[in-house]
């Protein structure tokens, strides 16, 4: 073997072993677990996300009367978004839970904090599909307002 090889091979492998944030961040994504925060993350658009369980709100709904929230444990990345949702508490329709966990995909966040810096979390969310698309607002949609031509220039 040669030198470099004797040099280049070691400082490779102890690269790979000491890059453990990539496969602790892939972990800590993969199933719910204790993530310390100082601030919880917030909704970033309440309207956006009104809108995202109206637009999962399943059928079997109309034919329920009423139907217990889905509780689920949502990961929020360090940038808001739902990276993995998983069922903690089924509402006791699969119909549900299923167009629960896809709407909690949808939803974005603003990220939490840890003592100033923002962390990825594993929190507890639940989806509730009774009133989702009674209580979506609408935007307005305005007129363009017609403005008068400019003066004409004046001629000399």
């Amino acid at each position: 073997m040669s030198r470099a090889a004797r040099v280049w091979l070691p400082a490779a492998l102890a690269l790979i072993l000491m890059s453990p944030q990539v496969s602790q961040a892939q972990r800590l994504e993969d199933q719910p677990v204790f993530t310390p925060f100082t601030q919880k993350p917030e909704i970033k658009d309440r309207e956006a996300a009104a809108h995202a369980l109206c637009l999962h709100r399943p059928e079997v709904l109309n034919r329920l009367s009423q139907a217990r929230p889905v509780q689920l444990w949502v990961f929020i990345d360090v940038d808001g978004t739902v990276r993995n949702a998983v069922l903690h508490e089924s509402c006791g329709q699969e119909e549900i839970d299923r167009a629960a966990l896809s709407a909690a995909r949808d939803l974005e966040f603003i990220p939490a904090r840890n003592r100033g810096r923002i962390v990825p979390v594993w929190v507890a969310v639940p989806i509730d599909f009774s009133n989702a698309c009674e209580t979506l607002t609408v935007p307005v949609v305005s007129r363009v307002k017609h403005e008068p031509p400019p003066d004409p220039p004046h001629r000399r």
